[in-house]
């Protein structure tokens, strides 16, 4: 018995476990409060059976429980703050009513037989819709450095062959060069991008020299986004025109390049 109590004595997990039966006393008042000392009641009690082992395993696997479930949390938290819903698990009709496509190209105001540039388009979730919306004497460049994206661009652009559509060219570019042609496009969209920028002010004055005349860009993002946009667009000498509203969550807006004599 002398033994025993030694053994009992020397378990670290044994106070813990004390303050968890007040905690489980407390489930009749709130029986919802309980449920999180169950689950901590388990890692006690496989803490307290290190205790043969030795009082400074239990302690150290104690510490260890703790930080990897922090690290857990951390690395969660961050990983909800990085990815686009579509990656937390919504399904494609759910991320249509949140993006609501539809709206970002009517504010377009697009024609058949113009020229459009999907920068930075990913895997062509806009792309298919400017080709819709110019038709089959249009034309649309999608452009992206990655490599996952492009090939995505690729199969949309051959799908695209024999459908009644604009053709989409796929095209690779440098993150802090456009790559379109001088003159060329009567709309550029940059959709969930521009803040991956690496210069948002020098990128918006290159793209600048691509628009055909009365041309103008459109930018697309996240509300945390449109504020830095906003300054970049002032910055780089165009006029800022409110573009779709109830876009939840979201902004867009028109650029409108201002004369050279009017930019700051």
């Amino acid at each position: 018995m002398r033994a025993a109590g030694s053994l009992a004595s020397s378990i670290p997990a044994i106070p813990a476990i004390r303050r968890l039966a007040a905690i489980r006393r407390l489930a009749g008042i709130r029986r919802l409060a309980a449920i999180p000392a169950l689950a901590a009641i388990g890692k006690l009690a496989a803490i307290g059976r290190l205790a043969a082992i030795g009082k400074l395993a239990a302690l150290a696997a104690l510490a260890a429980m703790a930080a990897l479930s922090g690290c857990d949390d951390a690395r969660d938290a961050s990983a909800a703050r990085r990815e686009p819903p579509p990656a937390r698990g919504m399904s494609p009709a759910t991320y249509d009513r949140w993006r609501k496509p539809e709206r970002i190209i009517a504010a377009l105001d697009l024609a058949p037989g113009q020229a459009v540039a999907d920068v930075g388009a990913g895997t062509g979730y806009l792309t298919r819709r400017l080709a819709e919306a110019v038709g089959p004497r249009g034309r649309v460049v999608a452009t992206d450095i990655d490599e996952h994206a492009l090939a995505e661009l690729g199969a949309l652009a051959r799908g695209a062959r024999s459908a009644p559509v604009a053709p989409i060219e796929a095209r690779r570019v440098a993150r802090d060069d456009p790559g379109l042609e001088p003159g060329a496009y009567d709309r550029i969209l940059l959709a969930q991008v521009d803040h991956l920028l690496p210069d948002r002010v020098a990128y918006l004055r290159r793209l600048r020299a691509a628009l055909a005349p009365g041309g103008r860009i459109a930018v697309s993002n996240r509300l945390q986004h449109r504020d830095g946009l906003l300054r970049a667009a002032a910055d780089a000498g165009y006029e800022v025109v409110p573009g779709a509203a109830d876009l939840p969550g979201q902004f867009l807006v028109l650029l409108l390049p201002q004369p050279e004599a009017h930019r700051p």
